[in-house]
């Protein structure tokens, strides 16, 4: 056991404040720590830190409510003195987790591309405790092309043949056993990478800020608050307005009680108010809007684990809807594979995956909806992350939507609202064909596929569907077809980006980037990016990607005005995805990354010009593959 003086220690190099380990240099003779002499690397203090007083008032962090006391409690009781919501609170307590959680979503991509593994200073581990490990997924994930285009030289050498042998070796053999490299079978590519936490390690018993209220006394009432009537009312608007359309499962007079006179349940209560918050324009909730869904997920994800719900269709509804909340960004314990994942396994314990003919046709509709709904998140996020879907088709019997069955009847509705109907139906509709497609292409890059699958086959299958949807030669250019469209053309980019060795292929992955950008700006042009899920921040990732591989691949050749032409492009993209920020944390990282590879690859322009070539430290070949790792 170290025999160092048991106190609080505020000085820290550069490496060790980085990797989180314990620094030595305070204890030290010379100016070296013990871990950076190991490593062989420079003992640096860039960085002065910071001390904490007791007496010093919290400064309120950017992105914290700018009002002075915003009120999120539930109106109802005019006999009794409402109870301070907890988030209401002046003086800032309770919001420390949510803002830690922001701040990872916002900045752990950059952090990543700044302090990547590929970095010599791994050797300040002491063990392999601190160790974590990412899993890039089959060739489909955005993840895997991503460490793909770090296996290339970086900008400045582009052209350039490379010595390098990193790509045969396995990072984690090499970092286990540093002596004796590991080479990969041949035509193997690593899918486990090491990297350093960027979540601290957390005290063996729970703190109360876990909760994020102050007090576990307040848990029982935090989770049964609502806002108050003006914001909720805005905010459940928001949600049938923009969220409902697409995942229409359910019934806006049934949830607001204007028939049955009822309330609805309190935990698909808190659920839709929170995906409300993702589009609601409210003044309040858009200066807000992170902030607001970090507490409303928070109370909607206590009531389910404590199973406060007994209807489980509600459980299965309440995780669909937790799609549309990130959190720190974590796609392994969170985020909408975890989400989409758990609302399928409910779905199939319930067997809404199976045909109902005992069934009530509400229920039965309701089951269907719910259940159609769950399969296109599961589908589409397991295509992103590359991993395994939790459906089985050879399992599914559940009636297809049809929209002359589903559509409820006229005597209960206005003529317009079974139109407004017919249209959500019809979406969800075409979603879960592509879903079916997507399933191909997940089963296509499976380690061992059940059945061959060919591109060919699946592109017709794409094509079929383009002419049977009508959606390019819809004019309308409505919220609705915009997405359809982004979903089409990210399913192109999923399949012909594993063949781009074929012309054909590498036309039809340009073309679809393209057109994926051009959607969205008529989605930013026609506010339409609040209904965006969380699919976008896919699409926007498969498109930059694309395009800096053109930029990459032209500039090999010496086609600059074509690489500049993609530089174009890319800037285009990068406006969206500033955009689409306000509404996806997560985007704010994924703009980030695309911008650093803009600015890297602006020395074309130099070039172009006779001028010197000036490559940043940290370059593109410094981490590029670990941008998936935080998703």
């Amino acid at each position: 056991m170290d025999n160092y003086p048991r106190r609080k220690q505020y000085t820290a190099c550069d490496i060790c404040r980085r990797r989180k380990v314990r620094c030595h240099v305070a204890f030290q003779s010379s100016s070296t720590c013990s871990a950076c002499h190991r490593s062989g690397t420079e003992c640096r203090f860039t960085t002065k830190a910071k001390r904490s007083s007791k007496h010093t008032t919290r400064t309120p962090r950017p992105g914290a409510p700018s009002q002075s006391h915003v009120q999120l409690h539930d109106g109802s009781g005019a006999e009794e003195t409402p109870m301070a919501d907890p988030i209401s609170l002046q003086n800032g307590h309770g919001t420390s987790s949510s803002s830690e959680q922001e701040k990872l979503a916002r900045t752990g991509l950059a952090l990543f591309l700044k302090h990547g593994i590929t970095n010599d200073t791994w050797a300040v581990f002491d063990s392999l405790d601190k160790l974590r490990i990412a899993y890039v997924g089959t060739a489909a994930s955005n993840i895997s092309h991503l460490v793909d285009l770090h296996r290339v030289s970086s900008p400045s050498e582009l052209g350039q043949p490379s010595n390098s042998t990193t790509s045969d070796i396995d990072p984690i053999e090499s970092l286990l056993h540093p002596g004796t490299p590991c080479k990969q079978e041949e035509g193997i590519k690593p899918l486990h990478y090491p990297y350093p936490p960027i979540r601290q390690d957390k005290a063996w018993t729970p703190n109360v800020d876990v909760f994020g209220i102050t007090s576990t006394q307040n848990l029982l009432s935090d989770v049964s608050f609502v806002p108050e009537p003006e914001i909720r009312d805005a905010l459940v608007a928001a949600y049938f307005e923009h969220i409902h359309p697409f995942l229409p499962f359910l019934s806006k007079d049934d949830f607001i009680g204007t028939e049955s006179g009822k309330s609805p349940p309190l935990l698909l209560y808190q659920a839709v108010l929170m995906a409300g918050a993702h589009a609601c324009s409210h003044p309040i909730v858009a200066n807000n809007r992170h902030w607001l869904k970090s507490i409303l997920f928070r109370r909607a994800s206590m009531l389910f684990h404590i199973r406060h719900e007994t209807d489980r269709i509600h459980l299965m509804q309440a995780a669909i809807l937790f799609t549309w909340y990130t959190g720190d960004g974590d796609t392994v314990t969170g985020g909408p594979y975890y989400w989409a994942g758990i609302a399928s396994r409910i779905g199939c314990g319930l067997g809404a995956h199976r045909r109902g003919t005992t069934l009530l046709s509400q229920h039965s509709l309701c089951f269907k909806l719910s259940w159609w709904s769950a399969f296109v998140c599961d589908v589409f996020s397991s295509l992103d992350t590359g991993r395994p879907n939790s459906i089985r088709l050879e399992e599914i019997d559940q009636l297809p939507i049809t929209l002359d069955v589903d559509t409820p009847p006229l005597d209960s509705m206005s003529a317009e609202t079974s139109l407004y109907n017919i249209a959500h139906l019809k979406f969800l509709k075409e979603m879960v064909e592509l879903a079916y497609i997507g399933i191909d292409i997940i089963m296509a890059n499976a380690p061992f596929p059940t059945q061959q699958f060919n591109v060919q086959a699946i592109d017709a299958k794409l094509g079929l569907w383009s002419v049977r949807s009508g959606v390019f030669s819809d004019t309308d250019n409505d919220p609705r077809t915009c997405q359809l469209g982004i979903h089409y053309n990210l399913l192109l980019l999923y399949l012909h980006r594993n063949n781009s060795d074929e012309p054909g292929s590498k036309s039809v992955c340009s073309i679809a980037a393209q057109t994926i950008v051009s959607l969205f700006e008529q989605l930013r042009v026609n506010d339409g990016l609040k209904q965006c899920p969380f699919t976008a921040v896919n699409a926007i990732m498969a498109a930059g990607i694309q395009i800096v591989t053109e930029i990459r691949a032209t500039i090999v050749t010496g086609m600059h005005p074509v690489a500049i032409d993609a530089l174009a492009r890319l800037s285009r993209l990068l406006r969206s995805a500033s955009a689409l920020a306000e509404y996806w944390l997560g985007m704010e990282s994924v703009h980030t990354v695309f911008k650093d590879l803009y600015e890297e690859y602006g020395y074309i322009t130099q070039f172009l010009q006779g001028k010197g070539v000036v490559v940043s430290e940290n370059s593109l070949e410094c981490g590029i593959c670990y941008l998936g790792y935080f998703l």
